[in-house]
C-alpha cells in the first residue's frame, strides 16, 4: 500500500463497504485502519516478522485487531521476546509463507557451483559481507584440498531498489561502501572478478532462469520474516543452507541450517563432495517439502478461511 492521500480515501471507503479487512503486512496501514472511528468491518493481519519492530504499531488500537495469523517461526520469536507492540492475546492461528509449486523443476544434471543470495535491502541484518567473507574462505579451503580449481564457485548476490538499478538507491549507502570495499579487496588478493556478481532487479522470468542455475541458496540473515526467494529456490532444486535465526528450525530439516560462518562452508564442502545422485535425491526431498507445506494456492484457500471465520 502507498501513502498518498487519493489511496487512502480509496481504501477508507472500501473498507466501509467490507465487512472484514485484511492486511498482508503490519505496516503503518493496519495502525491508521484500526483508529478509524466510522468503519465498523473486522480487521484481521498476518504477522511476517520484523514489521513488529515499526514503532507505528504502539499507535494500533488492539481492540479493533480481531486477528492476527502468524508464520509459525514468528510466533515463537514473538513468545520469546514479548514484544510490547503486539498484543500477548495475539490469534495462535499460523500460515506458512507460499509459494507458487508448478514450475517445479527436475533435479539438475549438472552442480554448477553457484552460489546464490538475496537481499532486497543491503542492511546490516543481511549479513551480506559476512558472506562474502565467508566466500572467500570457501575458496581457500577449496583451493587448499587441490581437488578442483577454487574458480569453480561463484556468489550471485540478487538485490534491488525502486530503481531497479541494484543497491545504489537505497538508503545503507555506507553499508553497501563496505560490501564494494571488500569484493575490491579480493580482487586485490588475486580473486577472480567473476567470483562475485551483484545482480540488481528480476522480472519473473529471469528469476526463473536465476533460480535454474542456482545450485546453493543462503540465507545468511540475523532473522527472517519474508523467506520466499529461498522456498521458491528450494522449489527449482537448490539446497538451502540457512542461518539458525530464532524459528528457523520450523521450517527446515536440521541438515538445512548453520550457526556459524565456519560450519556454513563446512556444510558447503560437504554438499559438494556428494555425488550427482546423492544431491538429486535430496532436491526431491526438499521440493517435496515446499509442496507439502508451501503451496501457495493452498495456503490461500487457508488463509481464506481463517479470515473469514472471524466473521462467523
Amino acid at each position: 500500500m502507498v501513502y498518498r492521500e487519493d489511496m487512502y480515501t480509496r481504501a477508507l471507503d472500501l473498507l466501509q463497504w467490507a465487512d472484514v479487512a485484511f492486511f498482508d503486512f503490519l505496516h503503518p496501514p493496519l495502525t491508521w485502519a484500526s483508529n478509524l472511528v466510522n468503519v465498523k468491518c473486522r480487521i484481521t493481519a498476518r504477522l511476517h516478522g520484523l514489521e513488529v519492530y515499526d514503532r507505528s504499531l504502539k499507535d494500533a488500537d488492539w481492540s479493533r485487531i480481531h486477528l492476527i495469523a502468524s508464520q509459525p517461526q514468528m510466533l515463537r520469536w514473538q513468545r520469546k521476546k514479548n514484544w510490547e507492540g503486539v498484543p500477548a492475546a495475539t490469534s495462535e492461528h499460523t500460515i506458512n509463507l507460499g509459494v507458487d509449486v508448478t514450475p517445479t523443476a527436475k533435479p539438475k544434471e549438472v552442480f554448477g557451483h553457484n552460489i546464490a543470495i538475496t537481499a532486497f535491502t543491503p542492511l546490516p541484518r543481511k549479513r551480506i559481507y559476512t558472506t562474502i567473507e565467508s566466500f572467500y574462505d570457501l575458496l581457500a579451503q577449496t583451493r587448499l584440498a587441490e581437488k578442483q580449481s577454487c574458480w569453480d564457485w561463484s556468489l550471485h548476490i540478487r538485490g534491488t531498489d525502486v530503481n531497479r538499478n541494484g543497491w545504489r538507491g537505497e538508503e545503507a549507502a555506507e553499508y553497501v561502501d563496505f560490501i564494494d570495499e571488500l569484493a575490491f579487496e579480493g580482487r586485490r588478493l588475486g580473486i577472480n572478478d567473476r567470483s562475485i556478481t551483484l545482480h540488481s532487479y528480476m522480472d519473473d522470468a529471469n528469476w526463473q532462469r536465476f533460480l535454474a542455475g542456482t545450485d546453493i541458496i543462503i540465507s545468511n540473515s540475523m532473522q527472517e520474516g519474508y523467506h520466499k526467494s529461498i522456498l521458491e529456490a528450494m522449489a527449482y532444486g537448490a539446497m538451502p543452507f540457512v542461518h539458525r535465526w530464532i524459528g528457523a528450525d520450523f521450517i527446515y530439516p536440521p541438515q538445512c541450517l548453520f550457526l556459524t560462518q565456519r560450519e556454513l562452508v563446512n556444510n558447503i564442502l560437504t554438499y559438494a563432495a556428494l555425488s550427482l545422485t546423492e544431491k538429486q535425491h535430496i532436491s526431491l526431498q526438499l521440493q517435496d517439502i515446499v509442496k507439502a507445506h508451501h503451496d501457495e494456492k493452498k495456503l490461500a484457500i487457508q488463509a481464506v478461511d481463517v479470515i473469514l471465520g472471524v466473521n462467523s
